[in-house]
């Protein structure tokens, strides 16, 4: 009969829809999306990491936030993170929080990340000795005169400490402890430091790992060149992510989750960065 349709083909059909429907939604639930938070010195590298994961792993999707050690760790406790990228020792308030929040912290060490000191492409010094560099930072050396250099004022650029782990660690490293400069500016992106550094004669430093590190010529500031002392050869400073550093001036890489929820994505992809470093 004309504009007959068989009660079994709409029945067939609508079984059909009802199928793919079930296995699009069983293919959604199998996904998981991680969420990482942290230093932000660490974001390239993990975005890099994540994007290789995910070929071999495309049940598992990122989202990468970079802000400061302590971002990612608050966001860790709190549950609104499940990865947290961290380049310092964790508070003893931390580890309380976590604990009263019933988490079992898991890490994964990934690797020492180095930091360059930077300054103006003008600048005529192109090299420092530690202690030249801890003088510089603490405030006690005012101009680059003082250091072969320019009649020019020293910028001192730094990262928020205790908030970030490479505030955290040029100051233990660099300055033993010792405070910055009263005066030191303090820096929210590794971006802000080369624009400052490039629009005076400023200094800072900046990880190895950041995506614009080998065009910093590009960006009106060049490598400076760190020495034990007067008389020794200058550290060799290595790009990337290693598994030792004999440069003095490196911060530790590792990976944080909550032990007591973490899926296989979550554990995979920690061992996955680790197995990256060289």
């Amino acid at each position: 009969m004309k504009g007959y349709t068989p009660v079994f083909t709409i029945a067939g059909l609508c079984l059909s829809l009802l199928c793919l429907m079930t296995d699009h939604r069983a293919i959604a639930q199998d996904k998981a999306t991680i969420r990482i938070s942290g230093a932000g010195l660490l974001s390239d590298v993990v975005d890099m990491n994540a994007a290789q994961y995910t070929q071999e792993a495309p049940n598992c999707s990122f989202v990468i936030h970079g802000a400061t050690t302590g971002i990612g760790l608050q966001r860790l406790i709190a549950g609104d993170a499940d990865l947290a990228m961290v380049t310092r020792k964790i508070t003893e308030e931390e580890t309380k929080n976590a604990g009263a929040k019933g988490i079992a912290l898991g890490s994964k060490y990934i690797g020492q990340i180095a930091l360059a000191v930077i300054t103006n492409s003008k600048n005529a010094v192109n090299e420092l000795t530690m202690e030249q560099l801890a003088k510089i930072f603490k405030g006690e050396i005012t101009n680059w005169s003082q250091v072969g250099g320019p009649n020019e004022p020293i910028r001192v650029t730094m990262r928020a400490v205790p908030e970030t782990g490479a505030g955290v660690l040029f100051q233990d490293k660099v300055l033993k402890g010792a405070p910055y400069a009263k005066d030191a500016a303090v820096m929210s992106t590794y971006s802000t430091t080369v624009t400052v550094c490039s629009r005076s004669f400023g200094i800072g430093y900046i990880p190895t790992t950041t995506v614009f590190f080998d065009k910093l010529d590009e960006r009106g500031v060049k490598i400076l060149k760190i020495k034990k002392d007067a008389c020794s050869q200058p550290y060799q400073l290595a790009g990337g992510v290693s598994r030792e550093s004999l440069y003095p001036i490196s911060v530790a890489f590792h990976l944080y989750w909550n032990a007591n929820t973490a899926g296989p994505c979550v554990q995979g992809f920690a061992d996955f960065s680790a197995q990256q470093t060289q």
